[in-house]
């Protein structure tokens, strides 16, 4: 699975986080992109973003696989 993190303007206003079975495995902001990890098949992942302004990221896109 390939998660990939475009921001917006203001990319130093977004955080986001990974996290597997309520553990964090990855995070950073808007200036990096999701790492490249393996996976295990079982688990309930999660893929948290957050922008410290509150507006939103408007125009933030976030793309799973290309969808």
């Amino acid at each position: 699975m390939t998660i990939t993190l475009v921001p917006d303007w203001y990319a130093n206003e977004i955080n986001w986080q990974l996290t597997v079975n309520n553990q964090i495995i990855a995070q950073g902001d808007g200036n990096s992109s999701p790492p490249t990890i393996c996976l295990e098949e079982t688990g309930i992942y999660t893929f948290l973003v957050t922008d410290s302004y509150g507006d939103g990221g408007a125009n933030t896109t976030i793309t799973v696989d290309g969808i």
